[in-house]
């Protein structure tokens, strides 16, 4: 049970992150992709430390920050060669194996 409700904030972190780095790419649109995110990122972060001892408020507050982070990192630093969704899975399996 543990590993399931730890898998939660990567699942919408993954879901999140293919929906921005495709709207990013049909837009040509990098800069308020990047903002979007990291801003956020760090208010949920924010709420979640604020939650009262809420452990469902912690775990929303955690996966839309973990969401946020992902997706500004992915935009922060652009694979070569242009289109970002193809390479989401990797960038997020490559954060969950170090």
């Amino acid at each position: 049970m543990v590993g399931i409700i730890t898998a939660i904030p990567d699942a919408a972190a993954t879901l999140f992150l293919i929906f921005m780095c495709k709207s990013a790419d049909v837009n040509n649109e990098r800069r308020w992709h990047l903002a979007f995110p990291m801003i956020m990122s760090a208010v949920w972060l924010i709420m979640a430390t604020n939650s009262g001892g809420s452990a469902l408020l912690l775990l929303f507050g955690l996966a839309i920050a973990t969401m946020g982070a992902f997706t500004a990192l992915l935009m922060f630093w652009p694979p070569p060669g242009g289109k970002q969704y193809s390479v989401c899975f990797r960038k997020v399996n490559t954060f969950r194996v170090c």
